[in-house]
């Protein structure tokens, strides 16, 4: 009854109201490792055609497909905006790192294909499309909040991480002494999640030696080294101070536009932001919406506003996409309905929110003077932008 009841409301809803605005936030593509995982790897930086940390042609195919869903999604199915690129209706931005930048352009090839007076070369099915960034060697609040500097959080996380790994020794000690001989780096349980990225290499097909894929007493070497990776990583996002610490400035960043949405000011239809997995979990983290797995390439996090054909009102719906074997999940939202009125979603992240950077560096525990710089620099960046806006 109640299930029916649901489903008649879900779909009720879906039925009477227009989407309005789409906030997206996708990780890069596949990449190759930052470096060899471990001393004795044969596999060098020639096995990976583009460089360490680069993105690959298997990640270049994953954000081309996401690209392909966003057009589907958005332009071919709600008709959210055009399917020609149009300043004032979307904004794609990317961290400055080369896999973020190249993902954006891997996605806006495929969500904004040439057609009709876009088409300048009938043999390329591709036109050029702007993606913004923070700019070369600067920290990046908003994509990138895993690298700003923030004192109180990695003492929080750096404390809650070795208390993890000790277990990890404990628990695995026998394991770890064996990957010491094998890898020709001391292995213990701070460190043994970088050896994941011996499965970068086996998911390209890189020659392996044969105690990868052995045991050490009943423990499974990879299936062990894989799951270190994942606890060692969410353990950097598992708490509510956590998650406002690395993801209250992009939560606030999304809210500002839900604000101006609401009160009728200027803005876009859709604001799209290629980043890393770090941030996306900090972004789950912060909304209350992890669930206990690592970020895969290509995932999104999508929240859509629609507007009541009714009541005009304006209900907020968040989806994670992880997969493209089925639709996006529908996320609960902490003390809200599905889909969720507008101000109760404002409401319910009110206490989450970083609004500035002089706020984040209060919070983090930097002095006054990195604070003023950093304020300068970002309003410099943005009086840039508004510049070229403009024009």
């Amino acid at each position: 009854m109640w299930l029916r009841i649901f489903i008649f409301t879900v779909l009720f809803n879906a039925v009477n109201a227009e989407l309005v605005q789409l906030l997206a936030i996708w990780r890069h593509g596949d990449r190759a490792p930052g470096s060899l995982p471990y001393s004795k790897d044969q596999n060098g930086v020639t096995a990976w055609p583009r460089g360490w940390d680069q993105l690959t042609n298997i990640g270049i195919d994953q954000t081309y497909e996401l690209g392909t869903f966003l057009r589907q999604r958005y332009v071919e199915g709600s008709q959210l905006f055009g399917p020609n690129f149009d300043k004032s209706k979307v904004f794609i931005q990317a961290s400055d790192s080369e896999r973020a930048l190249e993902s954006a352009q891997s996605v806006a090839t495929a969500l904004f294909p040439p057609i009709g007076n876009r088409v300048w070369n009938s043999n390329l099915s591709w036109q050029p499309v702007p993606i913004h960034s923070n700019g070369i060697d600067r920290q990046d609040t908003l994509l990138k909040p895993t690298s700003y500097d923030c004192p109180k959080y990695e003492k929080i996380k750096d404390d809650d991480q070795k208390m993890l790994a000790s277990r990890f020794d404990s628990q695995f000690g026998d394991l770890f002494k064996f990957l010491t001989e094998m890898t020709g780096d001391s292995i213990s349980g701070i460190n043994a999640d970088g050896l994941n990225d011996i499965q970068r290499e086996i998911i390209h097909g890189l020659p392996q030696p044969n105690w990868v894929s052995g045991r050490v007493g009943n423990v499974s070497i990879l299936p062990t080294i894989m799951d270190i990776k994942r606890q060692m990583r969410l353990e950097e996002f598992n708490s509510d101070e956590k998650g406002k610490f690395r993801g209250g400035y992009l939560l606030n960043n999304w809210l500002s536009y839900l604000e101006a949405l609401r009160d009728g000011k200027k803005t876009f239809s859709a604001v799209l932001y290629s980043s890393h997995d770090g941030t996306l979990n900090a972004l789950q983290s912060a909304m209350g919406m992890q669930n206990g797995e690592l970020v895969p390439y290509a995932a999104a996090i999508l929240l859509e506003v629609s507007r009541s054909s009714i009541n005009d009102d304006l209900k907020v719906q968040v989806f994670y996409r992880n997969t493209t074997q089925q639709p996006p999940y529908l996320m609960e939202i902490p003390g809200c309905s599905n889909p969720c009125p507008i101000n109760q979603f404002l409401n319910v992240y009110e206490q989450m929110r970083i609004r500035n950077l002089t706020e984040m560096n209060e919070l983090c525990g930097n002095d006054k003077t990195t604070s003023t710089a950093l304020n300068l620099s970002i309003f410099t960046i943005f009086s840039l932008f508004l510049a070229y806006y403009s024009c």
